[in-house]
């Protein structure tokens, strides 16, 4: 598995579609900061300017393009780009009752579908915190636009049966598109002067790849800089800039995600989750387990399988 696609097979994402409004001009809708949830809007049909509420990164984006708002971050949608704000919007405590216009928009209108996306418990977001204010995928711009195009397609059929919409289908379509916009980012991050350029570095990704392989060995620093043929002190210092942990860090979080899915998906005992992770005993397990997650394995495994 490349390093991208390991990095993507650690994030465990969700979505909630609940907002697709047909907008006329002059418009404008603030949408307000709420930390725990990364919001999203994909122009199904017309353009929209978007741009922080301070005033910054504003961005124009036409049909079939989708932007996240990493970590809730205000921000307005307007048919121009210094529109006013004409209502607000805000992501209720519970979960919302979705809100959709069905009818097909007019030339000069603007459809817009918005939800966010909420991020399951151990989820390590340490390299996701590196992403920009906007993140914006563009159907013009990027080698996939074929691919997303098809997803769009799918999802406009969706909202064209007249109430009866599907959410679970549009949830899962919309969480399609947050894994290509990420990878996309991902890719152009590594690339030389990009900001994860660290994390393209093939003796790191060396290191990376036995980590991911053999999580049950007994790592040090000294070990993995071998590994990747840097001093320990050079290795610990890409290792952190290209991922946001240091190396024993990364390899408890790693260990941590693999007993998170044999927790869910196995009847494994701890005993025989923890040795076949690289834990010496269930109680250095259980503890590093609840260091990372805030609940032991015991009450994840019974947290999971409550869950419908």
């Amino acid at each position: 598995m490349d390093t991208i696609a390991t990095i993507l097979d650690l994030i465990r994402v969700r979505s909630a579609v609940y907002f697709g409004k047909i907008v006329r001009p002059p418009w404008g809708m603030e949408i307000d900061r709420r930390a725990e949830v990364w919001r999203f809007h994909l122009v199904l049909s017309g353009s929209t300017w978007v741009r922080l509420e301070d005033g910054s990164n504003d961005t124009h984006l036409d049909a079939g393009d989708f932007v996240i708002v990493p970590r809730g971050e205000a921000h307005i949608l307007s048919d121009r780009r210094t529109g006013p704000v004409t209502s607000s919007h805000h992501v209720p405590d519970t979960e919302p009752t979705p809100e959709f216009e069905f009818r097909l928009p007019h030339k000069d209108e603007t459809h817009l579908l918005c939800g966010y996306f909420r991020f399951a418990q151990g989820t390590p977001l340490a390299l996701l915190d590196q992403l920009p204010s906007l993140l914006v995928a563009s159907a013009d711009g990027r080698s996939t636009a074929g691919n997303v195009d098809v997803i769009t397609g799918l999802i406009r059929r969706e909202m064209q049966k007249q109430g009866s919409v599907p959410l679970v289908v549009l949830n899962r379509l919309t969480e399609i598109m947050f894994y290509d916009a990420l990878r996309q980012w991902l890719q152009n991050a590594m690339i030389p002067k990009g900001a994860l350029a660290a994390l393209g570095d093939l003796n790191l990704q060396r290191a990376l790849s036995d980590i991911h392989t053999s999580p049950e060995k007994a790592w040090t620093v000294e070990e993995l800089a071998r590994v990747a043929g840097y001093s320990r002190t050079a290795f610990s210092n890409h290792f952190r800039a290209a991922t946001g942990y240091s190396p024993i860090e990364y390899l408890a979080r790693w260990r941590v995600e693999l007993a998170q899915r044999m927790l869910t998906e196995s009847n494994l005992s701890l005993d025989n989750i923890a040795s076949s992770i690289g834990y010496l005993d269930t109680n250095s397990f259980s503890r590093a387990f609840s260091r990372i997650n805030g609940i032991p394995p015991g009450a994840y495994r019974r947290a999971s399988r409550s869950q419908p």
